[in-house]
């Protein structure tokens, strides 16, 4: 009896093997799954950039109009000065939506104003705008998904 030989390919063959082409497809497989996770990363960032960018245009025209109010039509909403350092005041009490022609369905926004220490006539504010998904209240916004912006009010002198 004769053992059977097995005919070899010559070297020149052509085609892939099984590995070579699990391989690939391995390979294939990684890349797609790391090009789509960068675009959805990249879209998670274009998002957040679009929030802060409406935040600061609805905190700046908020504050605006805040300031064109002036000193006096906030005044009975600071704490008297003896309390300054320690007791902040909050317009509204809790934050509220933007009013037209403002109107962002969501974006709220609540300010902050601390009478400065050592006079009576100004005050500092923090304005601060939220942004959530619908259907979530104002008041469980976490921080990173608010901005804040500063400014100060002064009393005005009486003109002559």
């Amino acid at each position: 009896m004769k053992a059977e030989r097995r005919e070899h390919r010559p070297a020149d063959r052509r085609g892939f093997s099984l590995i070579e082409v699990l391989l690939a497809l391995v390979v294939v497989a990684f890349g797609l799954f790391v090009a789509l996770d960068l675009m959805a990363a990249n879209q998670d960032h274009a998002r957040r950039a679009l929030h802060r960018t409406v935040a600061t245009d609805l905190a700046r025209a908020k504050m605006a109009e805040i300031q064109a109010a002036g000193f006096e039509a906030f005044e009975d909403l600071l704490p008297a000065a003896a309390d300054a350092p320690t007791s902040p005041s909050f317009f509204p009490a809790a934050p509220v939506r933007f009013e037209p022609p403002y109107r962002r369905e969501e974006y709220f926004w609540q300010a902050r104003f601390d009478r400065l220490a050592g006079t009576a006539d100004a005050a500092n504010v923090e304005l601060r705008v939220y942004w959530l998904p619908a259907g979530i209240p104002a008041h469980t916004a976490p921080t990173e998904n608010s901005l804040a912006i500063g400014g100060l009010l002064v009393r005005r002198e009486a003109a002559p």
